[in-house]
């Protein structure tokens, strides 16, 4: 998130969005790295809102080189999308460029009917997919090159039957999700296969497993208690010393959305710093001296080894932390 004077700019994280191929009257625009949707509707002087219908978006993550059309698509030519009839149901075969919206468009239906007739979670699709248009079933056929990368279907670990699952959303990270479901992040990545903090919007998480339903005692016991999963997910792995200053969401030309996608502006008491990827881990927990437990959930250009940036509520308050040589903590 770019940030002036005591702001540091960050660069937002890429997530999955849908690309598609602009028709003869609309502009496109090729997504740059360090772009946000904030900055290219400033540059076309159009709304995010709008960026996000034209394109099919339900958040505001998106790729470096992703073209998104900017423009409506009102004029599509259908000719693009003919559909091809085999008995009473009307198919598609998916081309290179294709979304499931202009799809849907082209055959007077909605993105929604398009998944409900073709069983599909997401909107990805692939070229030569055969999609149904019209009629009830499914018609299934064997993708052979996918119209984008499937980054956001890792396939969890097969669950016990007394697990527990959660759908990733929008802003999510690791810890924010641990959190949610009082685990640690060790065991959300235990039980999930992850080997790192990364995840994807609607992914589906496990954060019950078999083991943990077994460590719980089924009688009182006299002895000390073990120690609960909140005391175990605050465990220190690294402390280094760093030099910390402090950032708002409101600063000229600030979207508010940090590189792992938390709208600050939304929520103004989150505690989120700006780190280097290199030194600290985006999604990693964190304690800072004089701020207190944090998400590393942000980045910026000027945010260089051991130098962290801190988010604050009010343009005052980051004035009055100024430049600080502080400890942080790793946790977990």
């Amino acid at each position: 998130m770019k940030k002036h004077i005591f702001t540091l700019g960050a660069t937002a994280l890429v997530s999955i969005g849908i690309a598609d191929a602009a028709s003869a009257d609309t502009d496109t625009h090729k997504v740059k790295a360090g772009e946000t949707l904030f900055s290219i509707s400033q540059q076309h002087n159009v709304t995010v809102e709008d960026l996000k219908k034209w394109n099919c978006l339900s958040s505001t993550l998106i790729y470096a080189n992703q073209t998104l059309q900017i423009g409506s698509t009102s004029t599509d030519s259908p000719s693009s999308s003919t559909p091809t009839t085999t008995s009473s149901n009307h198919t598609y075969t998916v081309k290179s460029g294709d979304t499931l919206y202009r799809i849907a468009k082209n055959n007077g239906t909605s993105v929604q009917q398009l998944k409900e007739w073709n069983n599909l979670s997401s909107h990805l699709i692939y070229v030569n997919q055969v999609l149904k248009i019209s009629g009830t079933g499914t018609v299934s056929s064997s993708p052979s090159a996918p119209v984008q990368e499937k980054t956001n279907e890792t396939p969890a670990s097969p669950a016990p039957s007394n697990s527990k699952s959660y759908k990733v959303q929008p802003g999510d990270t690791m810890w924010s999700v641990a959190q949610r479901h009082g685990i640690s992040i060790s065991q959300l990545k235990q039980w999930n296969n992850l080997s790192s903090n990364t995840i994807y919007i609607n992914q589906v998480l496990q954060v019950g497993g078999q083991a943990a339903a077994q460590a719980k005692p089924s009688t009182p016991s006299t002895s000390t208690p073990a120690p609960a999963p909140a005391q175990e997910s605050k465990s220190v792995s690294k402390e280094i010393t760093v030099e910390a200053t402090a950032y708002t969401a409101y600063c000229a030309g600030c979207s508010g959305i940090t590189a792992t996608g938390i709208d600050l502006r939304s929520n103004p008491n989150r505690k989120v710093i700006a780190v280097d990827p290199r030194v600290i881990p985006l999604g990693s927990r964190v304690y800072v001296e004089g701020y207190g437990e944090a998400i590393a959930g942000d980045t910026g250009g000027a945010i260089k080894g051991t130098r962290v940036d801190l988010f604050m509520a009010s343009q005052s308050s980051a004035l009055n932390w100024g430049r600080k040589t502080v400890k942080l903590q790793i946790l977990d």
